[in-house]
Protein backbone atom coordinates (compact mmCIF):
# COMPACT_ATOMS: atom_id res chain seq x y z
CA UNK A 1 0.00 0.00 0.00
CA UNK A 2 1.27 3.52 -0.89
CA UNK A 3 1.35 6.05 2.48
CA UNK A 4 -2.18 7.34 1.88
CA UNK A 5 -3.82 4.34 1.85
CA UNK A 6 -1.76 2.49 4.40
CA UNK A 7 -3.18 5.54 6.45
CA UNK A 8 -6.60 4.88 6.07
CA UNK A 9 -6.22 1.23 6.72
CA UNK A 10 -5.24 2.40 9.62
CA UNK A 11 -7.64 4.67 10.43
CA UNK A 12 -10.50 2.13 10.05
CA UNK A 13 -8.54 0.30 12.65
CA UNK A 14 -8.05 2.99 15.29
CA UNK A 15 -9.69 3.50 18.18
CA UNK A 16 -9.34 7.05 18.14
CA UNK A 17 -11.49 7.91 14.82
CA UNK A 18 -14.74 7.49 16.70
CA UNK A 19 -13.73 9.94 18.86
CA UNK A 20 -12.69 12.08 15.70
CA UNK A 21 -15.71 11.27 13.73
CA UNK A 22 -17.79 12.55 16.81
CA UNK A 23 -15.36 15.41 16.85
CA UNK A 24 -16.23 16.00 13.30
CA UNK A 25 -19.95 16.01 14.00
CA UNK A 26 -20.35 18.16 16.73
CA UNK A 27 -18.05 20.95 15.27
CA UNK A 28 -19.42 21.11 11.62
CA UNK A 29 -21.94 19.05 9.94
CA UNK A 30 -22.58 21.33 6.46
CA UNK A 31 -18.65 21.24 5.90
CA UNK A 32 -18.69 24.52 4.51
CA UNK A 33 -14.91 25.61 3.43
CA UNK A 34 -14.60 27.48 7.21
CA UNK A 35 -16.17 24.50 8.77
CA UNK A 36 -13.57 22.31 6.94
CA UNK A 37 -10.78 24.83 7.94
CA UNK A 38 -11.98 24.39 11.59
CA UNK A 39 -11.90 20.90 11.28
CA UNK A 40 -8.33 20.72 10.27
CA UNK A 41 -7.63 22.57 12.29
CA UNK A 42 -8.88 20.47 15.61
CA UNK A 43 -6.26 18.41 17.26
CA UNK A 44 -8.31 15.61 17.67
CA UNK A 45 -8.97 15.55 13.55
CA UNK A 46 -5.74 16.37 13.27
CA UNK A 47 -4.78 12.89 14.38
CA UNK A 48 -6.75 10.74 12.22
CA UNK A 49 -4.13 8.64 10.71
CA UNK A 50 -5.05 9.68 7.61
CA UNK A 51 -5.94 13.22 7.66
CA UNK A 52 -2.07 13.38 9.62
CA UNK A 53 -0.79 11.82 6.63
CA UNK A 54 -2.44 14.35 4.38
CA UNK A 55 -1.59 17.27 6.38
CA UNK A 56 2.49 16.36 6.34
CA UNK A 57 2.49 16.75 2.14
CA UNK A 58 3.94 19.67 1.15
CA UNK A 59 2.09 22.96 1.20
CA UNK A 60 -1.27 20.53 0.97
CA UNK A 61 -3.24 23.54 2.06
CA UNK A 62 -1.98 25.54 -0.69
CA UNK A 63 -2.84 23.56 -3.46
CA UNK A 64 -6.33 23.27 -4.39
CA UNK A 65 -6.28 19.71 -5.63
CA UNK A 66 -5.05 18.29 -2.56
CA UNK A 67 -7.15 20.35 -0.70
CA UNK A 68 -10.31 19.25 -1.67
CA UNK A 69 -8.90 15.90 -1.38
CA UNK A 70 -8.66 16.63 2.01
CA UNK A 71 -12.21 17.91 2.23
CA UNK A 72 -13.52 14.35 0.56
CA UNK A 73 -11.45 12.43 2.69
CA UNK A 74 -13.19 14.47 6.25
CA UNK A 75 -16.67 14.05 4.42
CA UNK A 76 -16.10 10.38 3.76
CA UNK A 77 -14.73 9.56 7.31
CA UNK A 78 -17.91 11.49 9.07
CA UNK A 79 -20.05 8.80 7.61
CA UNK A 80 -17.85 6.24 9.91
CA UNK A 81 -20.27 7.50 13.08
CA UNK A 82 -22.25 4.92 12.24
CA UNK A 83 -19.82 2.42 12.79
CA UNK A 84 -17.99 0.34 15.73
CA UNK A 85 -14.55 -0.11 15.86
CA UNK A 86 -15.32 -3.53 16.26
CA UNK A 87 -17.21 -3.54 13.30
CA UNK A 88 -14.37 -2.16 11.51
CA UNK A 89 -11.92 -4.49 12.50
CA UNK A 90 -14.06 -7.53 12.29
CA UNK A 91 -14.67 -6.29 8.43
CA UNK A 92 -11.16 -5.91 7.73
CA UNK A 93 -9.96 -9.18 9.59
CA UNK A 94 -12.89 -11.08 6.89
CA UNK A 95 -10.87 -9.56 4.06
CA UNK A 96 -7.63 -11.38 2.59
CA UNK A 97 -4.61 -8.87 2.02
CA UNK A 98 -5.01 -8.65 -2.16
CA UNK A 99 -8.98 -7.70 -1.50
CA UNK A 100 -7.90 -5.51 1.59
CA UNK A 101 -5.32 -3.72 -0.37
CA UNK A 102 -7.40 -3.19 -3.37
CA UNK A 103 -10.70 -2.41 -1.76
CA UNK A 104 -8.81 0.09 0.11
CA UNK A 105 -6.62 1.46 -2.57
CA UNK A 106 -10.11 1.98 -5.05
CA UNK A 107 -11.49 4.01 -2.61
CA UNK A 108 -9.04 6.46 -2.03
CA UNK A 109 -9.12 6.79 -6.08
CA UNK A 110 -12.55 7.10 -6.29
CA UNK A 111 -12.92 9.75 -3.43
CA UNK A 112 -10.17 11.49 -5.47
CA UNK A 113 -12.30 11.55 -8.49
CA UNK A 114 -15.62 12.44 -6.96
CA UNK A 115 -16.64 15.89 -9.22
CA UNK A 116 -18.90 16.78 -6.34
CA UNK A 117 -17.97 17.07 -2.32
CA UNK A 118 -21.23 15.22 -1.52
CA UNK A 119 -20.31 11.96 -3.67
CA UNK A 120 -17.89 11.38 -0.95
CA UNK A 121 -20.19 11.72 1.92
CA UNK A 122 -22.52 9.34 0.10
CA UNK A 123 -20.00 6.72 -0.62
CA UNK A 124 -18.94 7.04 3.27
CA UNK A 125 -22.78 5.61 3.77
CA UNK A 126 -21.96 2.74 0.95
CA UNK A 127 -18.27 1.71 2.52
CA UNK A 128 -20.70 1.54 6.30
CA UNK A 129 -23.09 -0.21 4.24
CA UNK A 130 -20.29 -2.96 3.58
CA UNK A 131 -18.77 -2.81 6.42
CA UNK A 132 -22.10 -3.77 8.32
CA UNK A 133 -22.86 -6.70 5.72
CA UNK A 134 -25.87 -4.62 4.32
CA UNK A 135 -24.67 -5.34 0.71
CA UNK A 136 -21.89 -7.46 -0.69
CA UNK A 137 -19.06 -6.74 -2.64
CA UNK A 138 -20.75 -6.69 -5.88
CA UNK A 139 -23.44 -4.35 -5.08
CA UNK A 140 -20.99 -2.39 -3.08
CA UNK A 141 -18.66 -1.95 -6.50
CA UNK A 142 -21.46 -1.73 -8.63
CA UNK A 143 -22.76 1.31 -6.35
CA UNK A 144 -19.34 2.69 -6.44
CA UNK A 145 -19.37 2.91 -9.85
CA UNK A 146 -22.38 4.58 -10.31
CA UNK A 147 -22.49 7.49 -7.78
CA UNK A 148 -18.99 8.08 -8.95
CA UNK A 149 -20.33 8.26 -12.41
CA UNK A 150 -23.63 9.81 -12.07
CA UNK A 151 -24.77 13.69 -12.07
CA UNK A 152 -25.50 14.12 -8.38
CA UNK A 153 -28.18 16.50 -9.74
CA UNK A 154 -30.33 13.91 -10.73
CA UNK A 155 -30.25 11.97 -7.84
CA UNK A 156 -33.75 13.34 -6.55
CA UNK A 157 -34.79 12.26 -9.76
CA UNK A 158 -33.73 8.83 -9.06
CA UNK A 159 -35.66 8.71 -5.46
CA UNK A 160 -38.88 10.07 -7.83
CA UNK A 161 -38.38 6.84 -9.90
CA UNK A 162 -38.34 4.67 -6.85
CA UNK A 163 -40.87 6.55 -4.36
CA UNK A 164 -43.45 7.37 -7.08
CA UNK A 165 -46.71 5.83 -8.87
CA UNK A 166 -45.56 7.89 -11.96
CA UNK A 167 -42.44 6.20 -12.41
CA UNK A 168 -42.53 6.57 -16.55
CA UNK A 169 -42.47 10.30 -16.77
CA UNK A 170 -38.68 11.23 -16.39
CA UNK A 171 -36.95 12.62 -19.09
CA UNK A 172 -36.31 9.86 -21.39
CA UNK A 173 -31.83 10.95 -21.33
CA UNK A 174 -32.24 11.14 -17.44
CA UNK A 175 -33.83 7.42 -17.60
CA UNK A 176 -31.33 6.04 -19.99
CA UNK A 177 -29.14 7.85 -17.88
CA UNK A 178 -30.21 5.52 -14.81
CA UNK A 179 -30.19 2.38 -17.28
CA UNK A 180 -26.67 2.62 -18.51
CA UNK A 181 -25.85 3.31 -14.46
CA UNK A 182 -27.45 -0.04 -13.91
CA UNK A 183 -29.83 1.73 -11.72
CA UNK A 184 -32.92 1.15 -13.50
CA UNK A 185 -33.95 -1.85 -15.60
CA UNK A 186 -35.45 -1.60 -18.90
CA UNK A 187 -38.14 -3.92 -20.03
CA UNK A 188 -39.10 -4.27 -24.11
CA UNK A 189 -41.05 -7.32 -24.11
CA UNK A 190 -44.43 -5.42 -25.29
CA UNK A 191 -42.86 -4.45 -27.93
CA UNK A 192 -43.93 -5.58 -31.38
CA UNK A 193 -47.03 -7.11 -29.59
CA UNK A 194 -50.35 -6.48 -30.98
CA UNK A 195 -51.79 -3.95 -28.56
CA UNK A 196 -48.54 -3.47 -27.46
CA UNK A 197 -46.39 -0.04 -26.51
CA UNK A 198 -42.79 1.13 -26.14
CA UNK A 199 -40.54 0.59 -23.93
CA UNK A 200 -41.33 -0.08 -19.86
CA UNK A 201 -39.04 1.45 -17.22
CA UNK A 202 -38.48 -1.07 -14.13
CA UNK A 203 -37.11 -0.91 -10.70
CA UNK A 204 -34.43 -3.05 -9.57
CA UNK A 205 -32.22 -4.20 -6.95
CA UNK A 206 -29.31 -1.48 -7.38
CA UNK A 207 -30.97 1.43 -7.80
CA UNK A 208 -33.32 0.89 -4.52
CA UNK A 209 -30.04 -0.06 -2.69
CA UNK A 210 -28.98 3.31 -3.61
CA UNK A 211 -32.32 4.99 -2.77
CA UNK A 212 -32.33 3.47 0.75
CA UNK A 213 -28.78 3.91 1.67
CA UNK A 214 -27.69 7.14 -0.17
CA UNK A 215 -31.10 9.25 0.71
CA UNK A 216 -33.85 9.38 3.72
CA UNK A 217 -36.33 8.67 1.04
CA UNK A 218 -38.99 5.25 1.92
CA UNK A 219 -39.66 3.07 -0.62
CA UNK A 220 -42.97 1.56 -0.49
CA UNK A 221 -43.07 -1.52 1.08
CA UNK A 222 -44.92 -2.95 -2.18
CA UNK A 223 -42.51 -1.57 -4.71
CA UNK A 224 -39.75 -3.77 -2.30
CA UNK A 225 -41.61 -6.47 -3.20
CA UNK A 226 -41.75 -6.38 -6.37
CA UNK A 227 -38.36 -5.52 -7.16
CA UNK A 228 -37.42 -8.51 -4.73
CA UNK A 229 -39.73 -10.75 -6.57
CA UNK A 230 -42.10 -11.32 -3.65
CA UNK A 231 -45.46 -10.72 -5.39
Amino acid sequence: MNNISKSLDDTLLSSSTDEATKTIKDLSTDFTEAGIDALIQNDVVKEIPVVKTLLAIPKVIKSISNYLFLQKIIRFLYQLNGTTLKERQDFLASLNTSKREEIISNLILVLDKHDHLQKSELQGKLFVAYIKGLINYSDYMALTYALNMMDIKLLSSLVSFYVSETSQTLKPETIYNFIFLQLVRIDNSQIGLIGGGGPMYKRNKLGMLMVEICTEAKIPQDYKDQILGKI
